[in-house]
């Protein structure tokens, strides 16, 4: 039986066609891959409050408050910033306050109400006395709730949303 012009190239294209998509398969592949793993620090240790002296102003600002004399600037998802404002013409940093995933904030009673990715935290800033003590030693993280927020989500400024 002899061969036509178009059935004869078929047995070398199946062949060619059958090396090719071999060539591609990964279990051909004999090579390592470099994985990479997120690292994290726990819970407990990134979502704690941490008040450092101010070294720069904020980058990007959020809600404002004032309360007495004193200015608080929210740095969205990191922090408060704490100005003496007793001259509003030339305020005074005096602290930032760390708080990861901080959106929102409000003050009642000498006490700093914001949340932390989901959490409402609440922040001391009076003495015993009733006095205002705004200064990185007086400062203290009092209580944390967890999921009071329930549908908190960071915005990754258009890269998707992530629910804590």
């Amino acid at each position: 039986m002899r061969m036509t012009n178009r059935t004869q190239h078929v047995p070398a294209l199946l062949i060619l066609s059958t090396v090719l998509l071999l060539s591609g398969c990964p279990f051909w592949d004999t090579g390592s891959c470099e994985v990479n793993y997120p690292t994290s620090q726990p819970t407990t240790e990134s979502r704690q409050v941490k008040v450092t002296e101010f070294t720069q102003a904020p980058s990007t600002m959020g809600k404002i408050y004032l309360y007495q004399q004193y200015l608080f600037i929210n740095a969205p998802y990191q922090g408060i910033y704490i100005y003496d404002n007793s001259d509003a013409t030339q305020p005074i940093p005096l602290i930032f306050i760390e708080i990861s995933g901080n959106v929102d904030m409000a003050i009642k009673e000498g006490y700093l109400y914001v949340d932390s990715y989901g959490a409402l935290v609440t922040i001391k800033l009076v003495d015993d006395f009733g006095n205002v003590l705004i200064d990185a030693n007086n400062i203290a993280e009092v209580s944390r709730v967890e999921k009071v927020f329930p549908n908190y989500s960071i915005d990754y400024g258009g890269l998707g949303n992530d629910s804590c």
